[in-house]
């Protein structure tokens, strides 16, 4: 079961009938339930708090707090968008660190490459029946949210792609964090030429058929960022960041020397409706905060508050945070975001290069994105916990 749950992670809205029951949530807990049952359990293993998990604790801490100062304003809603933030944290962070420790490193790794494959080759069928055969298979596909989904990319009605994901922009975020992992794990954890090749020619397909500015924007900085971090701190160049800053640069050259790909790719988002949708979701939120007083200020107006507040959400979990939890709540978030790279940085091995790679893409996603849930999102801070769990035995 513990394999079942690593391998289900992307599965967040295809397959699913609950928006809130998801399959992931149901394998962690099934899994959690049988490792109880187990001789080895929580009483014998328990659970250790760093600096990284002590910060997040405070982190969540802003979630009680808000709610006790608005306990009077509270509604359904909110109680919901409570449970998703306590949800992840408790099932997706700390009881997946509990299952991943009846599992290796390059196990649980596998599992992941493994589901990483079946969704991306799911992206890619969906991809070509809905563009080339004109098949809607989200009528054979229950989802429980986002059922109408027909975004275009590229002027040329062409619709992208969501795999088990409720839309792209998410779908994108997924490939974000899992490729730098998956990259340490094919070619360092194993030799297969083959699979090294699906991997680059699966993964590029996917970021091309999701077409989401967000990821073409943020990976290429994150990567570009780490290397040069890496040789400021380390004081030495690699074949591989020679390579990186060729890559990068060769792309950058290509696409300035052409306008009509910047037209493609950037500024047609700009003149669409997202950008409007975005921006009028900015407002909103600045307005609502400028209006608040000192302690709706400090700790925000809680979990969920844009329905209280009969506005619409904002695009970017940051912003969310800064409505729905104050100051205190976006500083404390923050401060452990920062806390927790830094901590991935000083790990002088590729895994925790990727690692870091990995969790940089989710907060530089967190900027467009506004679903912070997702199981995926943890995985930097569960390897993390088996890394440091590693050095003491």
């Amino acid at each position: 079961m513990n394999a079942i749950y690593f391998f289900l992670i992307p599965v967040v809205n295809a397959f699913n009938f609950s928006a809130v029951l998801i399959i992931p949530l149901i394998a962690s807990i099934l899994a959690l339930i049988l490792n109880v049952l187990r001789p080895r359990d929580a009483l014998s293993n328990p659970f250790q708090v760093n600096k990284v998990d002590a910060l997040y604790f405070l982190f969540i801490s802003s979630i009680f707090i808000s709610i006790v100062v608005n306990i009077f304003d509270l509604q359904l809603v909110n109680f919901n968008h409570t449970i998703a933030l306590l949800t992840g944290f408790i099932f997706f962070y700390l009881g997946a660190e509990r299952i991943a420790q009846y599992m290796s490193i390059r196990s649980i790794l596998h599992v992941l490459y493994l589901s990483y494959l079946v969704t991306l080759v799911f992206g890619v069928i969906e991809f070509f029946l809905v563009n080339f055969v004109g098949m809607d298979i989200s009528g054979f596909v229950y989802r429980p949210t986002v059922l109408d989904y027909v975004p275009e990319f590229l002027g040329i009605g062409l619709i992208r792609n969501r795999s088990f994901f409720e839309e792209s922009v998410y779908y994108a975020g997924y490939l974000g964090v899992m490729m730098p992992i998956l990259s340490y794990y094919l070619w360092y954890e194993q030799e297969s030429k083959f699979h090294r090749i699906l991997f680059v020619l699966l993964s590029i397909a996917s970021c091309f058929m999701a077409f989401s500015v967000s990821f073409f924007l943020f990976f290429p900085a994150g990567i570009c960022f780490t290397f040069i971090c890496k040789n400021i701190f380390d004081k030495k160049i690699t074949k591989t960041m020679v390579f990186m800053y060729g890559l990068i640069f060769c792309i950058l050259i290509i696409i300035l020397s052409s306008p009509t790909l910047q037209q493609l790719m950037f500024f047609n988002k700009l003149e669409g409706d997202s950008l409007t949708d975005r921006s009028v979701k900015l407002s909103l939120t600045l307005q609502a905060m400028s209006e608040a007083g000192i302690w709706n200020t400090l700790f925000g107006y809680g979990p969920g508050s844009y329905f209280n507040l009969g506005i619409l959400p904002g695009v970017s979990v940051y912003l969310n945070y800064w409505r729905d939890l104050g100051f205190f709540g976006v500083v404390t978030y923050t401060i452990y975001a920062i806390v927790f790279l830094v901590e991935l940085f000083r790990i002088k091995t590729p895994f925790g290069t990727a690692l870091f790679v990995s969790a940089l893409m989710t907060q530089l996603f967190f900027l467009t994105s506004s679903i912070y849930y997702y199981p995926h999102y943890f995985l930097p801070m569960v390897f993390y916990k088996l890394i440091i769990k590693q050095k003491e035995n």
